[in-house]
């Protein structure tokens, strides 16, 4: 079979499937193939596996593009070599985050924010005398509140392109040091929206963001196979950024980048398990700070 036409054939579904007018911050399908991935990392043999996240199966995403994609792995070799690359790509910066995060409640941090928190299970995995906080369009939230009831998150519900970060009268206490993490969102939001929440996560007393972003190198090591599949999912990025274009975006909020590691650097640093596995295109992590 032919996977290039297989993979057009599962994007004129998705086109099927998709309603005529879309929100812009509709339920992510890459929310749910990134929780397939965790799933499947946490089914490896512990020492060659990145993370373990218990969590993730409960939200594995059944949409039927993705199950489409799912079956086509068996027919298009290409296709199943993407996704195990994408699988270490993924599972690697969530772990990096993982720790960064844990490493930021150890510093005094009380208060962690995730923006686009998608079916991110750190509240529950990480937990901490913090205060957990989720942002997220409401399709998102609701989903999981349902499937996963016990996280001790304060879910607040909004479309950060559109609502911007509403934190007030959510319980959140500007006077107190927070950390917030934005994984796997950057390269999705418009410059202007970048920096709008910058200057709100910057405002504040001892402030630390915590991030991923696409360099523009990655662009040239995207295979065909990962832009079909950018294509049948249609949530291709929206800008790249070098650490020292996110360093400028984030000096007006009186943030300045203190960490950055690219994949080996977060393999050697935080996910070992990571070490001799392939993987394509990846996103760096980086750390923001405001004394």
């Amino acid at each position: 079979m032919d996977w290039r036409r297989a993979l057009h054939a599962v994007a004129e579904t998705r086109h099927s499937l998709r309603p005529a007018e879309r929100r812009t911050g509709g339920r992510s399908l890459v929310a749910g193939a990134n929780a397939l991935f965790r799933a499947a990392e946490a089914e490896r043999p512990p020492a060659s596996r990145i993370l373990a996240d218990g969590y993730a199966a409960r939200f594995a995403e059944r949409h039927p593009l993705v199950q489409a994609i799912r079956v086509g792995r068996f027919v298009a070799p290409p296709l199943a070599r993407e996704l195990a690359r994408l699988q270490v790509a993924h599972c690697t910066r969530h772990r990096a985050l993982d720790a960064l995060v844990a490493e930021a409640l150890a510093e005094g941090f009380t208060q962690v924010v995730t923006l686009g928190a998608g079916y991110d299970t750190r509240p529950l995995r990480i937990g901490g005398p913090a205060r957990w906080f989720e942002v997220d369009v409401p399709e998102t939230a609701a989903l999981k509140r349902r499937r996963l009831p016990e996280s001790p998150a304060t879910a607040i519900e909004a479309d950060l392109i559109v609502d911007g970060l509403p934190l007030a009268g959510t319980g959140f206490d500007a006077d107190a040091p927070a950390c917030f993490v934005l994984e796997g969102l950057v390269h999705y939001l418009p410059a202007a929206t970048l920096d709008a929440l910058l200057a709100t996560m910057g405002a504040g007393p001892r402030r630390r963001v915590l991030l991923s972003f696409i360099d523009p190198a990655m662009v040239p090591r995207a295979s065909v196979a990962f832009t079909s599949l950018v294509k049948v999912v249609r949530e291709a990025p929206r800008q790249y950024l070098t650490p020292e274009a996110l360093a400028e975006h984030a000096a007006p909020a009186g943030l300045r980048l203190t960490g950055h590691w690219p994949f080996a650097a977060q393999v050697a640093a935080f996910a070992p398990g990571a070490r001799g596995r392939a993987v394509g295109v990846s996103q760096d992590v980086a750390r923001l700070d405001r004394p």
